[in-house]
C-alpha cells in the first residue's frame, strides 16, 4: 500500500472517528457506533494489512456475523440471556448490528492486538495439552446448558448474565483447540511462549477499545445492559462485569484470527 493512501485512510479514519464520537457525546445519536468503527478500520487497516489475506478477511468476517453476532449477541445476549438490548426500532437496525457491527467489531479488536505485537519476535514453543483446552470448551458448553435449563424452567436469578458469560467463554477457548488439532499454533500457545509480550497486548488493546466503545455510549444509548450482577459497581460509569467481558470480546476475535490466519 503506498504510504499516500495509507495517509490518507488514517486521516479520513480519524475524522470518522471524531465524528462519531461527537455523535454520541453531544447529539446522543445512537447509530454513532458504526461511524466509530468505520473510522477504527480505517486506521488500522494501513497498518496491519500485510497480516491478513483477502480469505482471512472473508472467513473472520463470516464467522464474527455467525457465531458473535447471530450466536453470541441475538441468541444467547439478547433472546435467552436478556442481558442487553437495543434502543432500535427497525428491521435495518438490526441487520447493520449483525453484518456490520460484529464483522467490523471483531475485526478491529484483532487489528488492534495485532497493531501491538506487529515488529515483536515472538517464540511458539511452548507445548500445550490440547486435552485441556477441548475439557474446558466442553465444560464451559455444559454449564452454559445448565443455565439455560435453570432460566427456561426456574426462572434462576442471573441466570441468563451466567449462560451469556459461559457461551462466550466456550466461543473464546475453543478456536484455540481447533488451531492446535489442525496447525499446531494458537492464541493461547502464542500467550504461554510469550507471557508479558501477549499480555500487554491484550489487556492494552482490549481497554483501549472497551472505553472508546462503551463511554461513548453512556450517552447514545445505542445498547443498554440489564440483568448484570453487581450493576451498582462502576468505572467511569460503565460496570465492571461489562469490562472484564470486554476480553472475550478480544480473546474470541483474536483466537478466530490465529485459526484462519495463513489461508490463502
Amino acid at each position: 500500500m503506498k504510504t499516500l493512501t495509507k495517509y490518507l485512510m488514517t486521516l479520513i479514519g480519524i475524522l470518522v472517528v471524531s465524528i462519531s464520537l461527537f455523535l454520541a457525546i453531544f447529539l446522543k445519536y445512537n447509530h454513532f457506533y458504526e461511524f466509530l468503527l468505520i473510522g477504527l478500520i480505517l486506521i488500522l487497516y494501513p497498518l496491519t494489512a500485510k497480516l491478513f489475506s483477502k480469505k482471512n478477511y472473508l472467513i473472520l468476517y463470516f464467522l464474527l456475523f455467525f457465531i458473535g453476532g447471530l450466536l453470541g449477541d441475538l441468541i444467547f445476549g439478547v433472546l435467552l440471556g436478556k442481558v442487553w438490548f437495543y434502543n432500535y426500532s427497525s428491521t435495518i437496525e438490526y441487520i447493520l448490528v449483525y453484518f456490520l457491527i460484529y464483522p467490523l467489531g471483531g475485526l478491529v479488536m484483532i487489528q488492534s492486538f495485532l497493531f501491538f505485537i506487529r515488529n515483536k519476535e515472538l517464540k511458539k514453543d511452548r507445548m500445550i495439552d490440547n486435552r485441556i483446552l477441548l475439557f474446558l470448551s466442553i465444560l464451559s458448553l455444559i454449564l452454559c446448558l445448565f443455565f439455560i435449563a435453570s432460566k427456561i424452567i426456574y426462572n434462576t436469578p442471573y441466570s441468563g448474565f451466567w449462560l451469556v458469560g459461559l457461551f462466550w467463554i466456550f466461543i473464546s477457548i475453543y478456536p484455540n483447540y481447533l488451531s492446535e488439532k489442525k496447525k499446531g499454533i494458537s492464541y493461547i500457545r502464542i500467550l504461554l511462549s510469550n507471557p508479558k509480550i501477549i499480555i500487554v497486548a491484550t489487556i492494552v488493546s482490549t481497554y483501549i477499545n472497551a472505553f472508546l466503545h462503551e463511554y461513548p455510549n453512556l450517552y447514545a444509548n445505542q445498547w443498554v445492559y440489564q440483568n448484570l450482577i453487581f450493576p451498582e459497581v462502576v468505572f467511569l460509569g460503565i460496570p465492571i462485569v461489562v469490562l472484564i467481558g470486554w476480553l472475550a470480546l478480544s480473546l474470541f476475535p483474536v483466537s478466530l484470527y490465529y485459526l484462519v490466519r495463513g489461508i490463502r
